[in-house]
C-alpha cells in the first residue's frame, strides 16, 4: 500500500488550483525518514533496489539523487541511459530498452554480483559509455517506466514522484529551455505518452511511497539534470 511522503496528514492534497486524490495512508515523512524507512532490513551481500518514477519534470532525479545522499552508500542508474533514439515514446514506453536494464543491472544486482553496462548513446546520439556499477547497500533506477510490470519484481521499494502534469510539463519545459531546447511537438509527444503510461500501468498505486513534489513550496523540483 502506497504512502504519501512530504505531504499534509489528508488523503485529498491541494497545491494552489491544483488537486487530485491520493490512496493509502499519509505519512509526513522527511527524506530522512523515508532513507531509514528504506534502510529497514536488507541484506550485507546484495544492495537493495529502489525504483523511482514520475512524469518528466516531477523531480525524480533530484529526489532519487538526495535519497542516495540520504541513504550514503548508493549508486544510481538512470532510465534515459537505456533510451532508443528513433523509437516513438508511447503508453508502453518501448522507448526504453528495459530488457537490457534488466540483463545489466537489475538481474546481477539481485545476485549479488559487480557488472557494468552501456549506455545505448551518448547525449550525442554517438556509442555509448561504459557504467560501472559499484559495490553499494543501494541501488536507486530512476525514469518513467523504471518500474514497469516488466521489471516490478526486481525492486524492493517503489517510489512515485508525485506532480499533476500540467506543473510537470513547466518545469520540464524551463528546463529544456534553459538547456537551448525547444520543440513543442516532441513536449506534447510526451505528455501524452506519461499520461497514457500512468493510465494504463497505475505506477502511482503500485509503488510503496508517494513523494508529493507538486506544491510550489516543494524542496525537490525539476533542476538542470
Amino acid at each position: 500500500m502506497p504512502y504519501l511522503v512530504e505531504g499534509a496528514v489528508a488523503a485529498e492534497v491541494t497545491a494552489g488550483k491544483h488537486k487530485r486524490q491520493l490512496v493509502g495512508p499519509v505519512l509526513g515523512l522527511e527524506m530522512a525518514q523515508i532513507a531509514a524507512l528504506i534502510g529497514q532490513g536488507g541484506r550485507s551481500d546484495r544492495p537493495t533496489l529502489v525504483g523511482v518514477e514520475g512524469f518528466g519534470g516531477a523531480g525524480k532525479t533530484v529526489f532519487a539523487r538526495r535519497l542516495g545522499q540520504s541513504l550514503g552508500s548508493s549508486h544510481l542508474v538512470h532510465l534515459d541511459d537505456f533510451l532508443i533514439h528513433g523509437v516513438v515514446s508511447n503508453e508502453d514506453k518501448t522507448d526504453f530498452d528495459r530488457g537490457e536494464l534488466a540483463r545489466r543491472v537489475l538481474e546481477p544486482a539481485r545476485r549479488g554480483e559487480l557488472t557494468a553496462y552501456r549506455t545505448l548513446t551518448d547525449s550525442d546520439g554517438g556509442p555509448g559509455r561504459w557504467v560501472k556499477v559499484p559495490a553499494v547497500r543501494y541501488l536507486i533506477v530512476e525514469g518513467v517506466s523504471a518500474y514497469h510490470p516488466e521489471l516490478r519484481q526486481y525492486y524492493h521499494h517503489r517510489i512515485w514522484v508525485d506532480a499533476p502534469m500540467e506543473i510537470a510539463r513547466e518545469r520540464a519545459r524551463q528546463r529544456d529551455i534553459r538547456r537551448g531546447i525547444y520543440d513543442r511537438d516532441l513536449w506534447d509527444a510526451w505528455e501524452r505518452s506519461e499520461i497514457s503510461y500512468k493510465a494504463k500501468y497505475v505506477p502511482h498505486l503500485t509503488c510503496d511511497i508517494v513523494y508529493d513534489n507538486a506544491g510550489e513550496a516543494a524542496d525537490i523540483r525539476c533542476g538542470d539534470e
